[in-house]
Formats: structure tokens, sequence, C-alpha cells
């Protein structure tokens, strides 16, 4: 048998280092870009049907 013991002490973590995020107006513009590469895309493709 495991005999563990346990402690319900409070632990102060060490806050964790903030993350590099891209800025917002790069990220607006990059989903911008994939949105019309989508669109075209699915233009070319309906085109291509019809």
């Amino acid at each position: 048998m495991i005999d563990a013991e346990m402690t319900f002490v409070s632990v102060d973590a060490a806050a964790p280092a903030r993350a590099k995020r891209m800025a917002p107006l790069l990220g607006l513009g990059l989903a911008a870009v994939l949105s019309a590469g989508l669109w075209t895309g699915l233009v070319l493709t309906v085109s291509r049907l019809f």
C-alpha cells in the first residue's frame, strides 16, 4: 500500500512570463488576406464548375 501525505497549504506560483503577441493590426491584416484568398479560391472553383 502506498502511503501519501497531502498538504493543502497555498503556494504562490511564479507569474508566467508574458507571451509575445502579434500586434492586433497585424493579426487583423493576416485574417483579411486569408479571407480574401479563401473567397478567391471559392470563386475560381465555382467558375470552373459552370
